[in-house]
């Protein structure tokens, strides 16, 4: 995706980036790893299918 200064960056989906957070749990603040949980379960979007496949993955 490009940025609005026309930069490339890497993007993922909602599912990724909270694999992403659960994966580094220790390493961030535990205010931030509670909030994005909640975020997460309360959005209507959200893919717990998605996610729990992304988890299997990264378990292997």
């Amino acid at each position: 995706m490009k940025t609005p200064y026309g930069n490339k960056v890497k993007v993922y989906d909602l599912e990724r980036t909270i694999c992403d957070i659960i994966r580094n749990k220790k390493k961030i603040e535990i205010a931030l790893f509670t909030d994005a949980m909640k975020r997460y379960a309360d959005r209507k979007d959200r893919n717990s299918i998605k996610l729990h496949k992304y988890l299997i993955l990264q378990m292997n």
